[in-house]
C-alpha cells in the first residue's frame, strides 16, 4: 500500500490548527471529557457471578485498564456488582446503558463513560445525537462511546455513498471525543486481511488528526467470522502497527467468549468455562509491554507514517526528511514517527511480516536510544549482528522496535 510521505511537523501543525477550530465551532456542544491515559481495554466482559471479584483480578493481572460492559454485566443490577469488582482493582468501565436514562446509570470514579451505540448508520444519527447530548449533560467529563462501522462496510449499511461521507456525517451530528472502529482482519479470509486493517488505521488516523481527537482500534484476538485463530505474531502485528499509526487506545476482541453469536468460531481470551486460553497469556505479556511504553506514545504527537515495503516509492527519502535515519525501501516495515513533549522524535518500526523474522540495515544520523519495552526505559543502541558492517536490527515476526532520536540524556 503506497502512502505519501509526510515531513516532520506538518501533521502536528495541521492537528493544532484544526483542534483550535474544533474548539471554536464545537466547544459548546461537547462536554469536558478528555482522554487522560493510553487505553488498554476489551469488549466481552466476563460473567458477573459468584467469582466476579476473582474474574476482575484476572482482568487486572492481564494489564487492562478499561472494561466495556453489557455482555457479562447484562443488567443494571449486575453492572453495580461489576463496578464494585472493578473498583477493587482500579479498572474503569464503559457501562452499558440498558435503555435507561443516563441519570440512572453509574456515576463514580470507576465510570469512564457509556456505550451509546455499536455500528450506527447515518440514518440513526439524529436519534443518537439526543442520547449523546443527554450523556454530556447528565455525566459531564464521561465519554459517550460509539463504535463506528469499519471502512470495509458497504455503503448500504453505512447509509452513505462512501466512508468519507459517513465520517463527515458522524462528525457533523455527534462531534465525537474520539474515533474507534473494529476492522477485524480475519473476519474474512480473502487475501486482503492486512490491507483492510492498514486502511482502517490510515483512515482513522487522518480523520482524528483533522479533528484534533484521538483514535482507538480493535484488535482481533479470537476466531470470528472465519475459523482463523490469530497467532501471537498476528496479535503483536495489530498492536504495534496501530502504535506506529498513532493510536491512543487498543481494544481487544474478545476477552470472554461471546455467547450465542453465530460469527464466534472459537473462544475469546477466556473460554466459555471461564478458563484462560493461550491467548490470555499472549495478550497479558503484550499488555505488560504496552503499560511500560504507553506513556510515551500517549503524550507524543504524530508526525508521519511511512510504508517501506515497496521499493521506488520514495518513502525512505520521506522518512529521512522527517527523522534523521536511513532505512532501505523494499523491506517489510511500516515506520511511524511522533514528536515527544521534549522535542525528541519517537520512531516505531513495525514489522509487516507475520511469519518470519526480518533484518534491517539502519543508519541513525543523530543521537539515538532504544525504548526498552520490558523496562520502559531508554537503553543504548545494540547492534544485532556484530559481523556485518553498519547497524543491524532484527525484528521478530509481527513485532516492532522503538527508538527515541534527539535530546540525549544529560
Amino acid at each position: 500500500m503506497k502512502r505519501a510521505g509526510v515531513k516532520a511537523g506538518s501533521e502536528r501543525t495541521l492537528c493544532a490548527a484544526l483542534t483550535a477550530l474544533a474548539c471554536l465551532i464545537g466547544g459548546l456542544a461537547r462536554a469536558d471529557f478528555k482522554q487522560d491515559r493510553f487505553i488498554i481495554g476489551f469488549w466481552g466482559d466476563p460473567p458477573v457471578d459468584g467469582r466476579v471479584n476473582a474474574r476482575y483480578v484476572e482482568v487486572a493481572d492481564a494489564g487492562f485498564n478499561l472494561v466495556m460492559g453489557g455482555m457479562g454485566a447484562s443488567s443494571p443490577a449486575l453492572a453495580q456488582r461489576q463496578r464494585d469488582a472493578c473498583n477493587r482493582v482500579n479498572i474503569h468501565v464503559l457501562f452499558a446503558t440498558y435503555g435507561l436514562p443516563i441519570s440512572a446509570l453509574c456515576n463514580c470514579e470507576t465510570t469512564y463513560g457509556f456505550l451509546i451505540r455499536d455500528h450506527p448508520s447515518v440514518n440513526e444519527l439524529d436519534r443518537l445525537k439526543e442520547r449523546v447530548l443527554e450523556s454530556r449533560r447528565e455525566r459531564p467529563g464521561k465519554l459517550p462511546f460509539i463504535n463506528l462501522f469499519p471502512p470495509s462496510t458497504p455503503p448500504e449499511k453505512l447509509g452513505a455513498p462512501d466512508y468519507k461521507s459517513y465520517l463527515n456525517a458522524v462528525w457533523g451530528a455527534l462531534n465525537p471525543e474520539e474515533l474507534c472502529c473494529d476492522e477485524l482482519p480475519w473476519r474474512q479470509q480473502d487475501g486482503k486481511e492486512m490491507a483492510r486493517y492498514l486502511n482502517a488505521l490510515g483512515t482513522l488516523r487522518k480523520a482524528a488528526l483533522q479533528r484534533g481527537i484521538p483514535f482507538w482500534i480493535f484488535v482481533q484476538a479470537m476466531a470470528y467470522g472465519t475459523d482463523y485463530v490469530p497467532s501471537e505474531a498476528d496479535i503483536r502485528w495489530q498492536v504495534y502497527t496501530a502504535l506506529a499509526y498513532g493510536a491512543k487506545g487498543i481494544l481487544y476482541f474478545s476477552y470472554a467468549t461471546p455467547p450465542a453469536d453465530p460469527e464466534a468460531k472459537g473462544t475469546g481470551l477466556i473460554d466459555t468455562q471461564g478458563r484462560k486460553t493461550e491467548r490470555y497469556s499472549i495478550v497479558s505479556a503484550l499488555n505488560r509491554e504496552l503499560k511500560k511504553i504507553s506513556v510515551v506514545f500517549f503524550r507524543a504527537t504524530p508526525v508521519g507514517i511511512f510504508d517501506l515495503r515497496e521499493a521506488g516509492t520514495s518513502q525512505a527519502e520521506s522518512l529521512a526528511d522527517a527523522v534523521p535515519v536511513r532505512i532501505s525501501e523494499g523491506t517489510d516495515v511500516i515506520a511511524g514517527v511522533a514528536r515527544d513533549t521534549d522535542g525528541s522524535l519517537v520512531l516505531c518500526l513495525a514489522s509487516q511480516n507475520r511469519k518470519d523474522s526480518i533484518a534491517l540495515d539502519v543508519a541513525f544520523e543523530g543521537p539515538a536510544r532504544e525504548l526498552d519495552r520490558a523496562k520502559g526505559e531508554m537503553a543504548p543502541l545494540a547492534d544485532d549482528d556484530a559481523v556485518k558492517s553498519g547497524f543491524q536490527l532484527h525484528l521478530a515476526p509481527g513485532d516492532a522496535r522503538i527508538f527515541v532520536i534527539g535530546k540525549p540524556p544529560a
